[in-house]
């Protein structure tokens, strides 16, 4: 039953990220990034301060402090990354590597003492393909097949180093706030995580002296209310989501339905076709996560 509920809260964590994601996008138009993550980053934190009030609240102890530092310096170099990533290299081309990052968080659930059967290991293995293929650029033919594109890419493109460091950074992310919450709780752990984003956030904007771009807010606060609330429900959920269940768990349905849902996304939006190899490599995604989750 602890299995089941966990994998049902992961899940509804997965959906809030997608619903970040889509609000994130259409906020992303009126504010620049790094203004948009501080401003998401304080929205978050007095839900997360109620939550602690609601709650029993007890200042967690020394042990703490190495584990949730370790978190906070995953999740911000991830950004960074990712960033970097794109800045540098076309976003199709760098994307396909965050497929990667469940891989990761197998890996690094050694250490939680998480270890997976070899089925659960084919099942990573084939979300990690699947994800990749879903999202490499169209239009591969015989000549230019996505695997020597892919190959071609990772050593020409500077940028596709740069993800690949992210998804490593937010795959280990799960691992660090696994062992961070064995000393605290999910809701006192999310506003630490949440509080270290913001002040980082806050210290990158007076560095390039552009905190007046957090005025743009202004013009769509009420989205910025909701991207707040989801990012909080999905944060919450995750980190309440590892408790339960295996890291590598939470983490491949995250990326699983990320992926998925920027497929459809693409499709109902932007009328995107669906492909055959799009198909396939959902059919792979899916037996993947049944391998995972029913094995």
């Amino acid at each position: 039953l602890r299995m089941s509920v966990g994998v049902v809260v992961a899940l509804l964590s997965a959906l809030c990220w997608t619903g970040l994601d889509t609000v994130r996008k259409r906020l992303a138009t009126f504010i620049a990034p790094l203004p948009l993550s501080t401003i998401i980053g304080a929205g978050m934190l007095p839900f997360f301060a109620a939550w602690c009030v609601s709650t029993e609240f007890r200042l967690p102890p020394a042990g703490y402090i190495p584990f949730a530092a370790a978190a906070g310096a995953c999740g911000a170099l991830g950004g960074l990354l990712f960033v970097a990533a794109v800045a540098r290299s076309p976003f199709s081309v760098t994307i396909p590597y965050l497929a990667f990052s469940p891989a990761v968080s197998a890996i690094g659930g050694l250490l939680l003492g998480e270890r997976l059967s070899p089925s659960q290991w084919a099942g990573i293995v084939s979300v990690a393909i699947g994800g990749f293929f879903l999202q490499t650029p169209r239009g591969a033919t015989p000549k230019r097949n996505l695997v020597v594109q892919q190959f071609r890419a990772f050593r020409e493109e500077p940028g596709v180093r740069l993800m690949l460091g992210a998804a490593v950074c937010w795959g280990l992310l799960p691992v660090c706030d696994k062992f961070a919450l064995t000393f605290t709780s999910a809701a006192i752990h999310g506003l630490f995580v949440s509080s270290a984003a913001v002040a980082f956030y806050l210290a990158a904007l007076w560095h390039r002296r552009a905190a007046h771009e957090l005025a743009a807010a202004g013009s769509c606060w009420a989205s910025c209310i909701v991207a707040a609330l989801l990012s909080t429900a999905a944060l919450g959920l995750q980190l309440t989501a590892i408790q339960m269940i295996p890291v590598a768990f939470v983490e491949t349905i995250k990326r699983t339905v990320g992926l998925l849902s920027a497929t459809l996304i693409g499709r109902l939006a932007f009328a995107e076709p669906i492909t055959v190899r799009a198909v396939l490599c959902t059919g792979v995604m899916g037996l993947g996560v049944a391998l995972l989750l029913l094995t």
